[in-house]
């Protein structure tokens, strides 16, 4: 009958709907050969699903987006030709497409591009872990100054990528004592 692989996945609430959805799996599975396949079936009654994702979850999985939806441009920007020695002569691949992409300024225009989807990917990154809640829980401060307090002193992607939670915390600590008492001496001056 060669290969057949089937994965069955039964969501059951009611012992008496087994039969029913026995039958009606016996039947696909019989009509179906040769095939790897899926069948789900699920109860006439079904609560809602609530997927709650974490902020880090939902950057990644944006950023295997970005990474998946601008594959071409991605892969465009990073050409080059290739020159490959045969026994019979030299064979240059994507001589053409280089040099037309060269000249028509696109490979300049990708290159920018992918240069700004990385830009959104760590400002991104960094809201995640150095937001005005953070600053607030941190230094027991008013989400006005948070927010003047993250402007003043953006953290380093490097370190941020890096840091424990409370290497984190320790910079926010340091840096906001400073930002405190340069706003005090420039208030002092005036």
């Amino acid at each position: 009958m060669g290969s057949l692989r089937v994965i069955i996945l039964f969501f059951f609430t009611i012992k008496c709907n087994a039969q029913s959805y026995a039958y009606e799996i016996k039947n696909k599975f019989d009509s179906i050969q040769n095939k790897n396949i899926l069948i789900s079936t699920k109860p006439a009654i079904e609560l809602n699903q609530v997927n709650s994702y974490s902020n880090l979850f939902r950057y990644k999985k944006d950023s295997i987006w970005n990474r998946g939806f601008y594959h071409k441009i991605i892969e465009d920007s990073k050409r080059k030709p290739e020159i490959i020695v045969l026994p019979i002569g030299i064979c240059i691949s994507g001589g053409f497409t280089y040099l037309a992409n060269k000249i028509s300024g696109k490979t300049r225009k990708y290159k920018k591009f992918l240069k700004q989807i990385e830009t959104d990917e760590k400002e991104s990154f960094i809201q995640i872990f150095y937001n005005s809640n953070r600053v607030k829980e941190v230094v027991c401060t008013s989400d006005s100054i948070a927010t003047a307090f993250i402007q003043a002193k953006p953290i380093p992607y490097d370190f941020l990528r890096v840091a424990s939670p409370l290497e984190i915390n320790m910079w926010i600590r340091e840096n906001y004592k400073i930002f405190i008492t340069t706003i005090r001496t420039n208030f002092q001056e005036e």
